[in-house]
């Protein structure tokens, strides 16, 4: 038995032919054909020996390397893939410098802005810092003080306690002193 299949647009036409052709198969190579169909897809390779190039690829190899599901975009030039940061890019000169020209004034300006940042952190940790040693000297001064108040407070009690031996004392010398003399003359 024949079946009849018909080849899509993609084939080429030639000059005044219509874009199909009919063709007769087999039953048996109308299922090949269809299986074909339906394990292999269309993929773009790219590796070290090939830039670019679509092959008819199993389902289940694309996505891996060397095959990409994708293809790059009309205006990449001369295409190859970049499998580390997963994105086409164009292997002609010109723009490779342009794209490396735009990727240098990115990171210019995230450079500057770091920069900024960093500034802003360095002086917010300057200030902090001179605050920090300013609570230090104050706790400095303030034990300082208390110890010098601690000094002064038992000077005090040494002084207080000796008067009050000096009070204690001195009454009964004052009363041996108020003794009514009696007159020597008499």
């Amino acid at each position: 038995m024949s079946t009849q299949t018909e080849i899509p647009e993609s084939v080429p036409a030639v000059a005044d032919k219509p874009n199909s052709v009919k063709l007769e198969l087999s039953e048996e190579e109308a299922d090949m054909i269809q299986t074909l169909l339906n394990d292999y897809v269309l993929a773009y390779r790219s590796d070290r020996s090939v830039d670019y190039k679509p092959e008819p690829v199993p389902r289940e190899k694309v996505g891996q390397y060397p095959y990409v599901a994708t293809p790059p975009t009309p205006e990449i030039i001369n295409p190859a893939y970049d499998w580390i940061n997963k994105k086409w890019y164009s292997k002609s000169n010109g723009v490779n410098f342009n794209n490396i020209a735009q990727t240098v004034a990115v990171l210019k300006t995230r450079s500057n802005q770091y920069d900024q940042i960093l500034n802003a952190i360095q002086e917010t940790q300057n200030a902090s810092a001179t605050q920090s040693l300013g609570a230090v000297k104050m706790m400095k001064q303030m034990s300082e003080d208390q110890s010098d108040i601690k000094k002064l407070t038992s000077s005090m009690q040494s002084i207080l306690l000796s008067l009050e031996g000096s009070k204690a004392t001195q009454p009964e010398a004052s009363k041996a002193d108020t003794k009514p003399t009696q007159p020597s003359d008499k």
